[in-house]
């Protein structure tokens, strides 16, 4: 009786030590949900092609459930060194990809294994790439305390990301999240709080300028107005221009009023300008020559219209004297619009300058200085530009008109609709 007593008590410490383990290792003693179930049996017994779809969902998947990285772990190990075909190799190669989203950093060793003793060189370079992935999905995918259980797995991400004091991390959440539908407010939250804290700081640093732009986006994607004094603050305090003018298009955003479902005999049209030249003047948009709507800058419009083929064109009023010199064009664009559908047009412009009678083009919002150096060295002043934000009536008005007068080329330019207003 007493051997038969320490036996129970030496398997019921194994059993304790056994779920303790899984536990610490993220394992989860929960019955497999029905899509993990189906990603591991497509990596243990599909075809190539059949791995490698699994692995893409994965590598896009916010799946933190250790059971499908051991899955692929094994499957890594047991055959990496038996690929013998392209379609093998490519598979696994996907699979190493998949591995680095767990975020645990025990399948390094694996990578590392991959990398010393595979046989294809593309296989080892694959395996090597996922070890540098792997090391950001250890940051992505740790666990946080301090959030909610109940914030979903996608939302805990991106807060990891947003936080983490890395640039291009915080670039990347916050492009995903302004392309998301996501609507968890904490998530949100800690999005100002990061503008907050870092919009003043690394002015000439580009990469964090980049990054603190797309979380004034990401935070006007919310759509929430009590967003508004913070991106009004970036707008105004900014050091880079830059900065200042995208969180100014992320107040359009904020402020976008969504254009109506099209009917089953109609289409939308919305037509926007961000800031472009003539900024003081509201381009008047016709279509199939009639005058259909008027375009503040920074500003938008929609209209219903019919399907079918249209032409599309835009004039401006008188302008001022100074400006009679100069040539708007608008040639005719022409579309093509299908039942059902809204299209995002913006009107864009460039400026014709021309430089001892070579005609070269600058795009953009404003021209560059390297534009206006180039005026500033062109042979005998025969060099004329429009004014714009950045070069005042003074510098402007030493450079007379030639018989070759400057233009600004207006043109309309279809964007998707997850891209429009940026």
């Amino acid at each position: 009786m007493h051997k038969f007593a320490r036996i129970s008590v030496v398997l019921f410490a194994v059993m304790v030590w056994l779920f303790a383990s899984s536990v610490d290792n993220g394992f989860s003693e929960e019955p497999l949900p029905l899509e993990l179930e189906n990603y591991i049996s497509a990596v243990q017994s599909g075809s190539a092609d059949t791995k490698v779809e699994a692995a893409r969902k994965i590598i896009n998947s916010a799946i933190t459930d250790q059971r499908l990285y051991a899955a692929v772990n094994k499957v890594l190990l047991d055959t990496y060194s038996k690929a013998d075909s392209g379609d093998d190799v490519d598979a696994l190669a996907w699979l190493c990809k998949a591995l680095a989203t767990s975020g645990n950093p025990e399948y390094k060793a694996t990578l590392e294994n991959i990398v010393q003793n595979a046989d294809s060189r593309k296989l080892r370079k694959y395996a090597e790439q996922s070890m540098e992935t792997l090391a950001d999905y250890v940051i992505i995918k740790a666990p946080n305390p301090d959030l909610p259980e109940d914030l979903s797995p996608e939302a805990k991400q991106y807060i990891n990301m947003i936080q983490s004091g890395r640039d291009d991390l915080v670039e990347s959440a916050a492009s995903k999240v302004f392309k998301s539908d996501i609507t968890e407010a904490l998530l949100y939250d800690k999005i100002e709080e990061q503008i907050k804290s870092s919009f003043q700081q690394n002015a000439d640093d580009k990469k964090h300028v980049n990054a603190v732009a797309w979380m004034c986006k990401a935070l006007a994607s919310s759509g929430d107005v009590k967003y508004r004094p913070t991106l009004e603050d970036v707008a105004q305090n900014a050091k880079p221009s830059a900065l200042k003018r995208h969180a100014e298009g992320a107040l359009r955003i904020l402020d976008f009023e969504p254009a109506p479902v099209p009917g089953e005999n109609e289409c939308v049209l919305v037509i926007y300008r961000n800031n472009i030249e003539m900024s003081l003047r509201e381009a008047e948009i016709l279509m199939d020559d009639q005058t259909v709507a008027t375009v503040k800058n920074k500003s938008y419009t929609w209209m219903r219209t019919t399907p079918g083929k249209h032409v599309l064109k835009c004039i401006w009023d008188q302008p001022p004297a100074w400006e009679k010199r100069i040539i708007p064009q608008s040639p005719p664009y022409l579309l093509n619009l299908e039942p059902q559908k809204t299209y995002f047009l913006q009107l864009v412009s460039s400026v014709n300058v021309y430089i001892n009678a070579k005609k070269t083009e600058s795009t953009g919002e404003a021209i560059t200085e390297g534009v206006k150096t180039a005026i500033s060295q062109a042979p005998l002043g025969v060099a004329w530009i429009a004014a714009t934000t950045d070069i005042d009536a003074d510098y402007m008005s030493t450079f007379e008109p030639k018989n070759n007068r400057p233009s600004f080329l207006y043109k309309f330019k279809q964007i998707e609709p997850e891209k429009a207003f940026r």
